[in-house]
């Protein structure tokens, strides 16, 4: 029910739905997305704000293709979630998807004029906190059991 109000951008009934039962809230589809990656995909920014507010929101989870909801938020350039990534969990700026790329990966090579303030403001963060910037790609799975 959650992930179809989600696609259906149904913003009215997210929180009636989550108030009821939020052990839904991190559910996983048959492709192991969350509600979350729908809301992040059609760069829905209040459902993702709602989802956000929830304690317990999973954003370490990562679908079947190892994408998790930052390699699609700094692709959209979903700010909410990008700096609720940077202070919460900042590592997984350096999660390798299925395709080897990192969401730092591409903010780094993105010329994209609308993403360059918040490439700046990661690229700031990361230079005031240079032992986490030294972090080598790696694969999610290796990343989960760290953070």
């Amino acid at each position: 029910l959650l992930h179809v109000c989600v696609q259906h951008e149904r913003v009215d009934l997210l929180p009636f739905i989550l108030d009821k039962t939020t052990e839904i809230m991190n559910g996983l589809d048959h492709n192991k997305r969350t509600a979350l990656h729908y809301a992040v995909d059609k760069n829905a920014e209040a459902m993702v704000g709602i989802l956000l507010g929830k304690p317990g929101i999973e954003l370490r989870h990562h679908d079947i293709s190892l994408q998790t909801v930052l390699h699609s938020a700094v692709r959209c350039g979903l700010e909410i979630l990008v700096y609720r990534v940077l202070s919460e969990c900042p590592q997984l700026f350096f999660a390798k998807g299925a395709s080897g790329h990192t969401p730092m990966g591409y903010l780094r090579a993105t010329e994209e004029p609308s993403l360059q303030p918040m490439k700046q403001s990661v690229e700031r963060f990361f230079a005031k906190n240079p032992l986490l910037a030294s972090v080598k790609p790696v694969e999610l799975q290796k990343l989960k059991g760290r953070i």
